[in-house]
């Protein structure tokens, strides 16, 4: 963690870069020490495994970066961004579902953004959709409850906003066969009167 935290980034990315570093080793080490630490919460593994992701992933090692990124998701992913990084890898690599997989098993943790849920549907092309919504890991009710609390803990979302992503979304679920769980997406930030 002091080497993510308090190596300058340029100094940082010079050891990446050399001849000696094994990024692998430094992966499966980094979760290795975070396993055997005591008493450290998952908030604190999920931030420092993201941060440590993003040095490999920035110096070209996605792959080597991936272990790390899985892992941050597994224990919280801190603000929903190791999600983030592998759902755009795989939307560009085409593969949708994996995509969908990835923002699916986020749903209703406390620090996913709304914007991982709105993206399961916003980022992917509509004929995804009823594919998405068959996969063994879609709850429509789980999903909707997990949305709507992340659009209610967003401090920077506006009623109007919140109201636009309820309406947006809940009228998607309705179209793919969820009426139920759609209307009362729709109805959780519907303007009083």
């Amino acid at each position: 963690v002091s080497f993510v935290d308090k190596v300058p980034a340029e100094a940082r990315n010079e050891v990446v870069q050399s001849w000696g570093f094994d990024p692998v080793d430094f992966s499966e080490g980094f979760i290795s020490a975070l396993e055997r630490g005591q008493g450290l919460e998952d908030d604190y593994k999920a931030y420092w495994t993201f941060k440590a992701a993003q040095i490999l992933y920035q110096n070209g090692l996605l792959g080597e970066a991936w272990p790390l990124y899985e892992y941050s998701i597994d224990h919280g992913d801190s603000l929903g961004r190791s999600a983030q990084r592998l759902f755009k890898f795989h939307v560009s690599d085409g593969d949708h579902l994996e995509a969908a997989k990835i923002y699916l098993r986020t749903v209703g943790q406390p620090t996913t953004p709304y914007r991982n849920y709105v993206d399961l549907f916003e980022a992917l092309p509509e004929e995804d959709w009823k594919r998405v919504v068959k996969l063994e890991e879609f709850d429509a009710r789980k999903y909707v409850q997990g949305l709507t609390d992340a659009l209610n803990r967003d401090p920077e979302l506006n009623a109007n906003e919140k109201n636009f992503w309820s309406e947006r979304i809940g009228k998607i679920l309705e179209g793919l066969g969820f009426e139920r769980e759609g209307q009362e997406l729709r109805k959780a930030f519907q303007p009083e009167g």
